[in-house]
């Protein structure tokens, strides 16, 4: 990690400053390596079964969330980013493995609640972040959006509601979610997923939702590049009070082109 990062996340929180440039990171704090650190000082700590050889997803095991020692472990992790680095300005909470090697040493004779108790151990960390750091935006993704519930909806500020960013894919995706939660929660970015479709038609798609970019500026143009700087200003002065409003689904018209219709209740914007 030091020869990665000899100067750490602060470093990399200085660097992104001086470019005027906010500073968030990706985490995933429900996950262990088997080769790591806390690994070796607290295999109790991971979800694994007894007398059996651990199967690895992703090469990484989960946390047992359901010990409230680990919950307060988890939280740590962002608390101590926090603390240390006040200059993180957003947060990424991704989990990408189911639970795998089911069986909590926390729970023993109690295995059957290992599911619940581990949702319910989650939620805690999960409000207890938010408690403490409630203007910091937070999104939740798991593999996509396989995170995306109401309980959550109270500690994040937006959800990450699927891998697939090829933007005539998300009309279709983004119109079903919509049929759920507010077009405000979900995170839809410019990404290069489909370069045979324009920057204009990625940056409409991802403008109906929460906007941003997952892209290099290298890849773009000159022209692009000015586009993309008044698609934002554009996204700044519509966003505010706008919960959309559905007007036609996606690949409803005469030509059989996906397209998606939204409306906004302010008539001057």
């Amino acid at each position: 990690m030091h020869s990665k990062l000899p100067n750490g996340v602060p470093g990399l929180v200085e660097a992104a400053e001086k470019t005027v440039v906010k500073f968030g990171i990706w985490i995933e704090p429900e996950m262990v390596n088997p080769k790591s650190e806390l690994f070796e000082r607290h295999p109790e700590w991971a979800i694994t079964l007894p007398n059996c050889e651990p199967y690895y997803y992703r090469n990484q095991l989960i946390l047992d969330l359901s010990n409230p020692t680990v919950q307060e472990y988890a939280f740590g992790v962002v608390d101590k980013l926090m603390t240390e680095n006040p200059g993180i300005a957003y947060f990424k909470w991704d989990c990408n493995s189911p639970i795998t090697n089911i069986y909590s040493p926390y729970l023993k004779n109690r295995q059957n609640q290992l599911y619940i108790d581990y949702v319910r151990g989650v939620y805690n960390v999960f409000r207890k972040v938010n408690e403490k750091y409630p203007h910091v935006p937070m999104m939740l993704c798991s593999g996509g959006g396989a995170r995306c519930d109401y309980e959550a909806l109270k500690y994040f500020t937006e959800f990450w509601c699927s891998d697939n960013t090829d933007p005539i894919d998300r009309l279709y995706i983004q119109w079903g979610f919509s049929q759920f939660f507010p077009i405000k929660l979900m995170g839809a970015h410019v990404t290069s997923w489909n370069k045979d479709t324009s920057i204009k038609f990625r940056v409409d798609v991802a403008m109906m939702c929460k906007f941003g970019f997952d892209i290099s500026i290298r890849e773009m143009d000159k022209d692009e590049q000015t586009f993309c700087k008044s698609a934002v200003a554009n996204y700044h002065r519509l966003k505010k009070n706008n919960p959309g409003r559905r007007l036609l689904p996606p690949g409803i018209s005469l030509w059989f082109q996906p397209y998606c219709c939204y409306a906004c209740r302010e008539r001057e914007r």
